[in-house]
């Protein structure tokens, strides 16, 4: 048994390798159970497993003709597949917050490497929204200013996984807006914009710090909100401007 989950993390991380690289894509034809079990050298029956899993979160689907191909919009499976994790309290709401962390920081510093290249107009346009536009405009513009880092990264691994888990993010913001909505707003509206400076300073530092403030902001107000218990988040340092 335990050789046997190793061969399907083994597979599941070759697969991953190949869809951030481009070497596989929406539409194209997956391998067979005996071509997968050859290509990586597992046995049939872990190929057989790692396949039906990958059709279950919608990744494959099953053409007329009866081929499996990669799904052209396997997103919403991944949705799907962490909402029902949620539910049975797999994982938490921290838990999705610190995974949105964890990707924005690792695409703001891709993005940052690229900052002359980058459509900085856009980002200030959803900043100014965050800023002065009404609660569901704001709510929009924040997802809108967080999908530009992951897109402005042109990591398409980190694009699908954010665009998944996005539904529960938005479930999460809603919650946080809620709880104190100008002060909340005036904060993050703070953090959004000293993102959009330290691209325009130059400023790697004061973004990478930015991004962390605004989590903790994120976490604090979800532990206000959702009672979850003792949850050790520092607290947020004050804001230079």
């Amino acid at each position: 048994m335990r050789n046997r989950y190793y061969e399907f993390i083994n597979v599941m991380e070759e697969l991953s390798e190949k869809l951030q690289n481009g070497q596989i894509k929406p539409g194209d034809i997956m391998p067979t159970d005996a071509e997968l079990a050859k290509e990586m050298g597992i046995s049939r029956k872990c190929a057989r497993d790692v396949m039906d899993v990958l059709y279950r979160i919608g990744v494959i689907e099953t053409t007329r003709e009866k081929e499996n191909v990669l799904s052209s919009d396997f997103s919403n499976g991944l949705n799907e597949l962490l909402h029902l994790m949620l539910l049975v309290k797999q994982i938490s709401p921290f838990d999705v917050c610190e995974l949105r962390r964890s990707l924005d920081l690792t695409a703001y510093s891709l993005a940052y490497r690229r900052r002359e290249e980058l459509d900085l107009e856009e980002l200030k346009n959803y900043m100014d929204i965050i800023q002065y536009g009404n609660a569901l405009h704001a709510l929009q513009a924040d997802k809108d200013f967080h999908m530009w880092l992951i897109e402005a990264s042109e990591n398409r691994l980190m694009m699908i996984i954010m665009h998944a888990i996005w539904r529960i993010c938005s479930t999460q913001m809603n919650l946080v807006l809620s709880d104190g909505l100008e002060a909340m707003r005036i904060k993050q509206s703070r953090t959004h914009e000293r993102i959009y400076k330290s691209f325009l300073l130059g400023d790697r530092d004061m973004g990478m710090k930015a991004i962390q403030e605004h989590y903790d902001i994120v976490e604090k107000a979800l532990q206000n909100i959702l009672h979850f218990g003792e949850v050790p988040i520092k607290e947020c340092p004050a804001t230079n401007n």
